[in-house]
């Protein structure tokens, strides 16, 4: 009996050498290389332009958010915790900037925001090298202007924006990953309601751009896309309107864990069975 026991525990340890020496240390190393999404938005406000009499009012603000995590998962609304924030309503800048992760294994997630007098812009990026890890991280920046009508007319608000994406995964099983990468850049005009005393929506207009998961292996919205946001509205002399502009970008990344190859398994079930041939003989 005391053999028996014996011979279980050294096929048991020479299992283990044996997965190991199959599998290899791989699983606990970075292996080829990272899955990234890089993300980033940028609205020109300096160049916004507008054609129609009308006078600045003293409505305005600016705003900013980033916020990452060391795993899989974004917010069900921008005003979900955890993340960080910078909101001024006497329309200074505003500048804000998050980041998590190790540089020690190339596992990290960094997002900035930021509004000026010239440009509203946001970051978003995310990698993942280690098998197992994930990352998210998330950006936005807005800013609004409020404006009394001189007249009544049709009024037209145009302004520059430039989108940028980078998603980089892979379909083969030795380094699969996700990755999903969402940039936007939006202007959007408000009236006021002298009854609600709020500013309500009447137009909106966005460019968006959004890959989710992998049926790709690379992936660049190269060149940038570039162009203008423009709105029309027909006012009135005398209303109060609130035109708005803002971006975000989110990204998300995952490395799949390495499956341990079939030979290994294979090997792991035929030692099992010799301590099984060899248990059922000295029963017998």
């Amino acid at each position: 009996m005391k053999r028996l026991k014996g011979t279980v525990l050294l096929l048991l340890a020479f299992v283990m050498v044996g997965v190991f020496a199959v599998v290899g240390p791989a699983v606990a190393e970075t292996i080829g290389d990272a899955v990234y999404a890089n993300n980033s938005a940028e609205i020109n406000w300096g160049g916004l332009s507008i054609s129609g009499a009308l006078t600045e009012y003293g409505d305005y603000y600016s705003w900013s958010r980033a916020y990452t995590t060391d795993y899989w998962g974004l917010p069900a609304s921008p005003e979900t915790p955890p993340y960080f924030s910078d909101y001024k309503d006497d329309g200074s800048p505003t500048s804000i900037s998050a980041s998590s992760g190790s540089v020690a294994d190339n596992n990290f997630s960094s997002a900035s925001s930021s509004t000026s007098a010239s440009v509203i812009s946001t970051f978003a990026k995310a990698v993942a090298s280690v098998p197992g890890d994930a990352f998210s991280a998330d950006g936005l920046a807005q800013r609004g202007q409020a404006y009394l009508l001189d007249s009544t007319e049709t009024f037209t608000f145009s302004i520059p924006y430039q989108i940028s994406q980078i998603l980089h995964a892979y379909t083969d099983t030795a380094n699969a990953g996700y990755a999903y990468g969402y940039v936007r850049a939006w202007l959007q005009l408000r009236l006021y309601n002298s009854v609600t005393r709020e500013y309500e929506q009447i137009g909106k207009l966005d460019t968006q751009y959004e890959v989710h998961n992998l049926s790709y292996d690379n992936f660049t919205l190269n060149p940038p896309l570039a162009g203008t946001l423009s709105l029309l509205y027909a006012g009135t002399a005398g209303q109060y309107i609130l035109l708005e502009a803002g971006v975000d970008a989110r990204s998300a990344v995952q490395k799949d864990v390495v499956p341990i190859p079939g030979a290994a398994w294979l090997l792991l079930s035929g030692l099992l069975g010799l301590v099984g041939v060899k248990r059922f003989g000295k029963d017998s």
